[in-house]
């Protein structure tokens, strides 16, 4: 293992940094969905949905889904979606939905959570924090020197 890591895409530099920071704050569209999976909100729908003008990028399991035991609070953001498809991946379900914007947005939930009682067709409202979005460029300029 390393502490620091270089995403390369087609021979050209897209990030450098610890796995953490790569994971929590990709810098392009290639390395949100090269490391883990990662929700792409293009900057054309990312203003109503994210509160942002740029693309945005969100991971699956900073999204939930909203019940009465557990309402929008204060400061979180929401959106109404379909679910598309619910699949059950060992510790954890994911479910594919879509806004009405045509977003798709994958949500990780724990497994035994309500992921499981949701069934392709139903409407539901999904939550997250605002500081869990992250603005990524459409490209990268190649320019990295190592350390300055």
């Amino acid at each position: 293992m390393s502490d620091r890591i270089a995403v390369f895409d087609q021979g050209r530099i897209e990030q450098v940094g610890t796995p953490t920071e790569i994971y929590d704050h990709p810098t392009t569209p290639f390395v949100a969905g090269f490391v883990g999976t990662s929700n792409l909100v293009p900057a054309v729908t990312a203003r109503a949905l994210m509160g942002r003008d740029e693309m945005c990028t969100i991971r699956p399991e900073h999204l939930r889904f909203v019940d009465a035991s557990r309402p929008v609070v204060d400061g979180e953001m929401s959106a109404e979606v379909r679910v598309d498809s619910v699949q059950f991946l060992g510790a954890f379900v994911r479910v594919r939905t879509e806004t009405a914007d045509g977003v798709a947005l994958a949500v990780d939930v724990p497994t035994g959570s309500r992921g499981l009682a949701l069934t392709p067709g139903d409407t539901c409202t999904l939550a997250w924090r605002p500081e869990q979005v992250r603005v990524v460029a459409a490209s990268v300029a190649n320019d990295w020197e190592g350390d300055k």
